[in-house]
């Protein structure tokens, strides 16, 4: 059985209704269904183990990383600010920054996954053009 299957029984056999409904359920012609379901379940989770270690593996290697530490990166970051009026009353404000950061040892992972989601980027004229997209999609533009 697939893993999407498995892994869909699983969660319909932990909520189940309170009559014990297997309609359905593909584990339902085995006498001890829930120990094949943990079991193909078990099987699923340790191969998913081994693939976390080795993407982990890789990623400290630096292999397969978009950036590699001391490029400088431009993230496009949206700043939201409460500003104090002079009658007591707060009013908030926000603002779009691009902030120029080094990749370091320490914020590798964190910057990288914004290289690959494209809210950080290898030049300015890039941060500009997504601060300008990002403004035109806050207006409905």
């Amino acid at each position: 059985m697939d893993k999407e299957k498995v892994f869909k029984t699983l969660y319909r056999c932990g909520i189940g209704d309170k009559q014990g409904n297997c309609d359905g359920c593909p584990y339902q012609k085995y006498l001890a269904c829930t120990k094949m379901l943990m079991a193909d379940a078990y099987f699923y989770i340790k191969n998913l183990r081994k693939e976390v270690s080795s993407y982990k593996k890789r990623w400290k290697s630096g292999d397969n990383l978009p950036c590699k530490i001391g490029d400088k990166l431009y993230r496009v970051t949206i700043v939201f600010n409460d500003t104090g009026l002079n009658n007591g009353t707060t009013r908030g404000s926000q603002g779009i920054n691009i902030i120029e950061e080094t990749v370091t040892e320490k914020n590798i992972y964190k910057l990288c996954d914004m290289v690959s989601r494209g809210s950080a980027f290898y030049t300015p004229t890039d941060a500009i053009r997504a601060k300008y997209e990002l403004i035109q999609k806050m207006q409905g533009n």
